[in-house]
């Protein structure tokens, strides 16, 4: 999403197709963790205290976890302000306890092996370019964190 946020293209880009490119739905738990994650990336937390505590995208979250994308819900809980999170995070923050900077610090950055499988050929000179510009490689310790990270 950092890289969506620096972009010039960034007016445009929604994921949802419910919402649109000014709101998100929050019907889905897609909206909700893109809006959480913008809040942290601009540091900017108006649309992640808009969210609704009764949204039906917190409604995946009255299970247990493992939780689908649950990684990215303890990089927001380890970095939001509490003071903005809605009330829908606090309740999901009781669910995980373990989310910390330093164990999440590896979603800030880039694996370098996965250019090579998810990116065509011709393209991945440019792409490694941009990236190292953008976001910067893992580390070895943040391929330790990323390899160990397993809530099941």
């Amino acid at each position: 999403m950092e890289l969506t946020l620096k972009s010039d293209l960034k007016n445009f880009a929604r994921s949802c197709v419910a919402g649109s490119v000014e709101d998100a739905c929050h019907r889905c738990s897609k909206c909700i963790r893109k809006d959480l994650i913008r809040a942290v990336i601009t540091g900017d937390a108006t649309g992640a205290r808009s969210i609704p505590d009764d949204a039906p995208g917190w409604g995946p979250f009255a299970a247990d976890p493992p939780f689908y994308m649950q990684a990215q819900y303890e990089w927001v809980i380890a970095r939001l302000p509490r003071e903005d999170w809605p009330g829908g995070l606090s309740r999901l923050a009781t669910k995980l306890p373990r989310a910390s900077l330093e164990r999440t610090e590896w979603m800030g950055r880039a694996y370098s092996p996965a250019v090579d499988s998810a990116i065509p050929p011709q393209w991945r000179e440019l792409s490694r370019q941009r990236i190292a510009e953008r976001l910067g490689w893992m580390q070895e310790l943040d391929v330790d964190h990323m390899q160990a990270w397993d809530r099941t």
